[in-house]
């Protein structure tokens, strides 16, 4: 780039313009070359893609499981609190049934 631009400031010198700065702005690659990188370019964010996937899959069992863990628990409980209900019931209706007689 600095022979490029060491020339252009020579030609472009002599029609008063000054060149500070020249830039590769694209590069085109030969086609047998184009593909190979094109294929690497998808390989890496195919790769990228599967590891998000992973991740968000990790994330996701990880999540699902503490749910399941989480509704054990209140189940639990709920069956906990019914028969602790019963008891008491039945309980009170046998009271009630004895007091009758």
């Amino acid at each position: 780039m600095n022979s490029v631009a060491a020339s252009a400031r020579e030609r472009a010198g002599e029609f008063g313009i000054e060149v500070i700065d020249v830039r590769i702005k694209r590069a085109d690659l030969p086609r047998e070359v184009q593909a190979s990188v094109f294929g690497r370019m998808q390989a890496e964010r195919e790769r990228e893609a599967k590891r998000y996937r992973s991740e968000g899959e990790e994330e996701a069992a990880k999540l699902r499981a503490e749910t399941e863990k989480q509704r054990t628990i209140i189940l639990a409980n709920a069956e906990q609190q019914a028969q602790r209900l019963r008891g008491e019931a039945d309980a009170t209706a046998a009271q009630i049934y004895a007091q009758a007689d």
